[in-house]
Order: C-alpha cells, then structure tokens, then sequence
C-alpha cells in the first residue's frame, strides 16, 4: 500500500525505523520534488525485503513475484521473468519463472526466494517443478544460505544437474536444519551458452517434520517354536 511518511521537507534526507512486519514484504520510498506548485515525476529508490515466510509456503508465481529476488550476475540480456506457462504448453500450470540463455555467455542467474524461518532439529521438503526446451540440456543448481548474498549460499540443496531437454518434472530434497534462523533458498540456472531455456514453477517448502531417524535394529534373532509349531518369535 502506498503510505505518506513525509510532506514538506526542505531538507535532502530522511530516515524512519520500520517494525518488523508480520510476514515478508518489501519496501521502497517516491519521493517528489515540489516548487511554486509544480510537482516533478517522482524519483524511486532501491527496494528493500523486510520480514520473512513460515513453512508450509508455497509459490506458484501466479501473482506479484515482488518477493522474489533476480541476479543476473554475468549482465547479460536475459535473466529469471514471470511468463505464461501457456507459451511452453504446460497444462496445469498458469505462470511460471523462466530463464533464457544468451548465445555468447553462460548463464550466471539465481532466482532467490523470501527468507523462510527454518527450526533447528526439523527437517522440510523442498519441492519444485523443473521446466526445460526440448531442444537442449539445461543446467541447475539449488543453494541456500543464511542471507541473500550469493557468497552465503553455501549449503548445496541440489548439486549442478544437467536437466536433459524436453524433460521436465517434480525434484523432492529434504532439508535439515542445525540451527534456527531466516535461510535465503537460491535456484541458480548455470546453461552453457546456446542452450535455449529453464523453468521452475510451484516451489513449495512443507511443514517441519522430525529429523531424527530411528536408531538400526540390533541383536536380532529369531527362536524356533517348540514342539515344531510354524512359528517363531
């Protein structure tokens, strides 16, 4: 919603302290220059992503994608955009997060999305569906950090896979958490150059669910029934 935080500044700054909000949301200020009653077109900042998502979450990219992050880290023409899924044909699906690769350069795009609150000693699922050309192979990875720097993503949710083309489907990780805080997830499209396209769509984390597994079975044995009965215990 846009807020009026300010009127009728004759100085050339401004700072505020934002409440955390209830869920994630992301924020940039206009600003407007005013002079014997003339207003100019307003001047817009740099946006900036406050708060964060709870598990279960689910993005299908049919709405705003304002909380997503975009890098396009070799600067090239083509980056991660919203697009119909009708475009490629896929039936169930209405929007999607797509990326096309340039012919003379790598791609070198992640596609971040908002800080999800993950609890030590849970693990979660990690599903996403995976579009490709059905010309060439594609290349993704998934990563995921405590912060929206790449260099942060170290933890690997998803080595770099080579997606052959024309194949497309459901990839299931799980995710266990050591220690409980905001983890950034990073889908990074890594096609070679001449390559044509890569998709995702309907990125869901689950609910938290116990990481332990049980302990193996040990000192087993089985012991014959007596008086020859088909049983043993």
């Amino acid at each position: 919603d846009n807020v009026t935080v300010a009127s009728g500044l004759k100085a050339t700054s401004f700072s505020e302290t934002i409440a955390e909000p209830a869920s994630a949301t992301r924020y940039h200020y206009a600003v407007t220059a005013n002079f014997s009653g003339a207003a100019s077109a307003p001047a817009e900042s740099n946006s900036v992503l406050l708060g964060y998502v709870t598990p279960p979450y689910t993005a299908d990219f049919n709405g705003s994608t304002d909380l997503f992050t975009v890098l396009n880290l070799n600067n090239d023409f083509f980056t991660w955009q919203q697009q119909e899924a009708w475009l490629s044909g896929l039936i169930g699906h209405e929007n999607y997060m797509r990326i096309n690769t340039y012919l003379d350069a790598d791609a070198d795009d992640w596609l971040l999305i908002p800080p999800v609150m993950l609890e030590a000693g849970k693990a979660y699922k990690l599903k996403f569906f995976v579009v490709t050309s059905n010309q060439n192979d594609e290349t993704l990875e998934v990563r995921m950090g405590e912060s929206a720097d790449v260099a942060a993503l170290t933890t690997v949710v998803l080595e770099p896979t080579v997606m052959r083309y024309g194949q497309g489907g459901e990839i299931e990780r799980s995710i266990i958490i050591n220690k409980t805080g905001r983890y950034t997830i990073g889908f990074h499209a890594m096609s070679p150059a001449m390559s044509f396209y890569l998709a995702i769509d309907d990125v869901t984390i689950s609910a938290p669910y116990s990481s332990e597994v049980p302990a193996a079975i040990s000192d087993l044995r089985a012991e014959a029934a007596p008086m020859g009965a088909l049983s043993a215990t």
